[in-house]
């Protein structure tokens, strides 16, 4: 146990070490990325991977405030100093992935072509909540930059992004609904998903649950004991 326990150790300070060292780089690499992944609209093949890969990094961006909260790990609060870069990621990814299928005449002409005549919520549900959850994208990329705060302020540019919290379930839908209309799966894991973070940021707030909070407290005993003994032999 203590031996897993010391490699864990080993690898969150290494990581978190090279995290501090190259923290400028890393969001100057995040921005890269988001801008290199326009380049996806020349790959009409990869749209459904890069709407997949837009859902896992807006998991990432909602559940790591929670999760640092509640486990106050260095790596996780570093990775907090970074979601403003992954959320311009996410939502370059996800233009790629929603405005790329609309931009497609074969696919549009399959999938809303024939409904213009007819009601909005006709078209599959799939593609009106993935459209509903672009639209929420929108304003939170536009004002993801220094120069939004200050012009909204902090407490309405907070609220402002709270937008994020119904994203998170018409994403969760989209995602979840492989047909067109709600099967028992993808409404069940719905609810199981978005249960798991509300409860998360329940416990954020305050940890009631006793064993998890004696599992954190005997994790942080035994990582000051392995900061203790690897300082150890510098101070001798």
């Amino acid at each position: 146990m203590d031996n897993i326990l010391d490699v864990s150790f080993l690898l969150h300070d290494a990581a978190s070490d090279f995290f501090a060292r190259h923290f400028f780089v890393i969001k100057r690499m995040l921005l890269i990325l988001a801008h290199l992944s326009l380049f996806g609209f020349l790959f009409p093949g990869i749209r459904k991977d890069l709407g997949n890969i837009s859902v896992f990094l807006l998991f990432v961006i909602l559940f790591i405030s929670p999760l640092s909260k509640i486990f106050r790990m260095r790596l996780l609060l570093q990775v907090m100093s970074v979601r403003r870069e992954l959320g311009i990621w996410m939502a370059y990814v996800a233009t790629v992935h929603g405005v790329g299928y609309l931009l497609d005449p074969l696919w549009l002409s399959q999938n809303i072509v024939p409904y213009w005549n007819a009601s909005f919520f006709s078209i599959d549900t799939r593609y009106i909540l993935g459209i509903a959850a672009y639209t929420l994208t929108l304003p939170l990329l536009f004002t993801s930059n220094t120069l939004s705060i200050k012009f909204f302020g902090p407490k309405a540019w907070k609220r402002l992004h709270s937008m994020a919290y119904p994203l998170f379930l018409l994403v969760l839908f989209h995602f979840f609904l492989r047909t067109g209309r709600a099967d028992n799966f993808g409404i069940i894991s719905v609810l199981a998903v978005f249960s798991g973070y509300i409860f998360l940021k329940v416990l954020a707030r305050k940890n009631f649950i006793s064993p998890l909070r004696g599992g954190i407290a005997f994790i942080s005993d035994r990582y000051k004991a392995f900061v203790f003994r690897k300082r150890a032999p510098l101070s001798s």
